[in-house]
């Protein structure tokens, strides 16, 4: 097979198309509305042992057809009732996982991940003096198929200006996930793609910000014009969807007793809805990646988007072509709403560069970058509330350190002087007295 190609139905008798893979649709399902898009030569040059492209992407129905002056008519037919097929040609599927994560070493591996950083709380000291026979009672209820994921704790998180409902695991439990993620994680690593920067080894907000601003200058250097897209989804962890994320992570994960675990840790939160994550577990992160992971891939091997990379559910588009964004704007749209069933928030917007890119903690521009409003009016907060917890005595000169070193940490990445002179002013260490 010398191409490829996306968004056909190559199984309608009569009509169907050359060189193409076989999608399995019903006979009856013969129709004229076949359209399709080359992939890119560097994406058919990759090819796995079973002789296909191992990044290339197939979808059903013609979705994104290759006609430019039909466009706006076929997207305006699209409807998100019809049943596309989705079909990932990544062939690999791992099985024999279970006894790699369910054995003592790992478990304890996870026991000692989980308590870092917060080792003497009185929850974890208790477990950590029995977590011998904690571990195997562990084992036995998941081998037998046991093993029930425990209620949640529920608790507002008050150290941002933007306020979040925060739904942690008992220790009991994070102890599993940790156990899990150390197995999985690196199975799923080698389906994300490079610009995918939240919770990575490697990564991070820091990169994500360098990589944003070396996009918007290779931009600038190709137009006179550059213009951002970006994008946000609204609600991501509440809104994600417990049957489209069980089946993505059955295209890498094939052990069945795994697959039986992670189901019924998805299913232990929010059950009754079939939708949403606690933001506060660890293999919610590794999920809300696996669950875009699908719409990196469409925006760089079906959009064919030079210029995209994305921060959780934070994702950005670069070009020098406003109407360009415009129509990759729709066809975003129409992916997150009809494959991922979730909605992009109302504050998705296409805007110059030259405004500034809020972004993964900073505003970037093409020739600098500054601290988000937000977080510095978060730091004046917290120094004032320090400045008076040491006042009464309810804080030490280590937890003040502690504060001004993480907002030092945080403006040394960027122009901040100024701000960060004005900030600290808000910081007064005193027993007696008013700022």
């Amino acid at each position: 097979m010398g191409r490829y190609f996306f968004n056909g139905n190559w199984d309608n008798g009569s009509q169907d198309g050359a060189f193409t893979f076989n999608v399995n649709n019903a006979s009856s399902n013969s129709n004229t509305n076949i359209g399709f898009r080359v992939a890119n030569n560097r994406t058919a040059r990759r090819r796995n042992s079973y002789g296909v492209p191992s990044s290339a992407y197939l979808f059903g129905s013609a979705v994104l057809p290759v006609k430019k002056e039909n466009n706006d008519q076929n997207r305006a037919s699209m409807s998100c009732g019809t049943e596309f097929l989705f079909l990932v040609i990544i062939l690999v599927r791992y099985d024999n996982l279970w006894e790699k994560i369910v054995n003592f070493e790992n478990i304890y591996d996870g026991y000692l991940e989980a308590r870092t950083g917060r080792r003497y709380k009185a929850e974890i000291m208790n477990i950590g003096s029995r977590i011998e026979a904690i571990i195997y009672q562990m084992i036995f209820e998941l081998n037998t198929g046991e093993w029930r994921p425990q209620q949640y704790y529920e608790f507002e998180c008050r150290t941002e200006v933007k306020r979040r409902i925060i739904n942690a695991p008992t220790f009991r439990d994070r102890v599993f996930h940790h156990a899990l993620v150390r197995v999985v994680k690196e199975l799923f690593e080698r389906k994300f793609i490079y610009d995918s920067y939240a919770c990575r080894d490697g990564k991070g907000t820091h990169k994500a910000v360098f990589r944003l601003q070396n996009f918007m200058r290779r931009a600038a250097r190709q137009g006179e014009h550059v213009y951002i897209l970006q994008c946000d989804i609204s609600k991501y962890y509440p809104s994600i969807d417990h049957d489209v994320l069980k089946q993505q992570i059955r295209r890498t994960i094939k052990d069945r007793r795994l697959l039986e675990a992670w189901d019924r840790l998805i299913d232990g939160f929010n059950g009754d809805t079939e939708k949403g994550l606690p933001i506060g577990a660890l293999t919610s992160q590794l999920c809300a990646n696996i669950y875009l992971n699908d719409l990196d891939h469409f925006a760089k091997e079906c959009i064919r988007s030079k210029y995209y990379l994305r921060y959780m559910d934070d994702f950005i588009f670069v070009s020098t072509d406003k109407e360009e964004l415009q129509r990759i704007l729709a066809d975003v749209r129409w992916f997150v709403e009809c494959q991922l069933k979730l909605k992009l928030n109302p504050k998705t917007q296409i805007f110059p560069a030259s405004h500034g890119v809020d972004f993964a903690g900073y505003r970037t521009f093409t020739s600098h970058i500054l601290p988000r409003k937000r977080n510095v009016k978060a730091a004046k907060i917290r120094f004032k509330d320090i400045s008076y917890q040491y006042r009464h005595g309810k804080a030490s000169i280590e937890d003040a350190r502690a504060r001004v070193a993480s907002f030092l940490g945080y403006t040394k990445h960027c122009r901040a002087r100024k701000t960060t002179e004005s900030t600290l002013r808000w910081l007064v260490l005193s027993k007696g007295g008013n700022k």
